[in-house]
């Protein structure tokens, strides 16, 4: 699942808001028009019709414009709410750890979806309407592009896992919806346990372990040995890129090598 970022191939306002009965692009055109592929088979009117109920429970929106302004600004919230979780681990306030130890989890590391996840099931201790509201966004958002993922994948054969998915972070906004407390806890610790094993079995998370192993090796040299093998963090990050193909940020491991540094101290 990839994180919350711009509607490629639709557009929920242009899908769901001006009358259509498919999916359609920002520009008004069928989404499967330059592929040659229906846009009304089974599959996609299924998803249509649960993009359609999740863009309803966001509100009314005047145009596209609104629309795209909301979106954003759930997204620069998405940042915002890993930096409060982050400082809420920094400050051993709360732990998030993926296998019950008190080792915490790399925050940075998480996905949009594993982040709103685990900080439902946090804010659960301090919930308001104004926190349910936020979570309700989030929830519908990631709706909404894991449908478009879905249907991308479908026509190469897959999608299923997507579009459950899909249905999960809808089924988790109905349950902010309905008010219940007891519905909400189950819901919320349910999807932050989901979160944590994905991350958990995550392959990155198994490169990183093996590049933190190369990173220690390396700071281990004398430091005449060190140079000559990486001249800076940056050449190691950049030599760990070309080693591991999983891996796809040069900034990202740069970030891990500066906090194993902070750690070592």
């Amino acid at each position: 699942m990839r994180n919350i970022g711009a509607f490629q191939f639709y557009h929920p306002f242009r899908s769901f808001a001006e009358g259509q009965k498919h999916f359609v692009n920002a520009a008004g055109k069928p989404m499967f028009s330059s592929w040659g592929k229906p846009n009304d088979g089974y599959d996609a009117m299924v998803l249509w019709g649960l993009g359609k109920k999740a863009f309803e429970l966001l509100g009314n929106f005047e145009n596209k414009e609104q629309f795209d302004l909301a979106y954003k600004s759930s997204v620069t919230g998405l940042e915002q709410l890993r930096i409060l979780i982050a400082d809420l681990v920094a400050s051993k306030k709360i732990t998030v750890s993926s296998d019950g130890s008190a080792e915490a989890i790399d925050i940075g590391d998480l996905s949009h979806s594993q982040l709103i996840e685990i900080g439902w099931v946090i804010s659960r201790e301090r919930s308001d309407s104004e926190t349910d509201k936020v979570f309700l966004f989030f929830f519908l958002f990631l709706c909404l592009i894991d449908i478009e993922d879905a249907i991308i994948a479908m026509l190469e054969g897959g999608g299923i896992a997507l579009a459950v998915s899909a249905m999960e972070h809808f089924t988790n906004a109905q349950a902010i919806l309905s008010g219940d407390e007891n519905l909400q806890k189950v819901r919320s610790e349910s999807a932050s346990q989901a979160a944590l094993e994905r991350y958990k079995n995550d392959p990155k998370q198994k490169a990183k372990a093996e590049v933190k192993v190369l990173w220690e090796s390396w700071q281990d040299l004398d430091e005449n040995a060190r140079k000559n093998r990486y001249k800076s963090q940056a050449a190691f990050a950049k030599d760990m890129l070309e080693k591991f193909e999983i891996l796809e940020n040069q900034n990202v491991i740069e970030r891990w090598c500066t906090q194993w540094k902070g750690a070592a101290k």
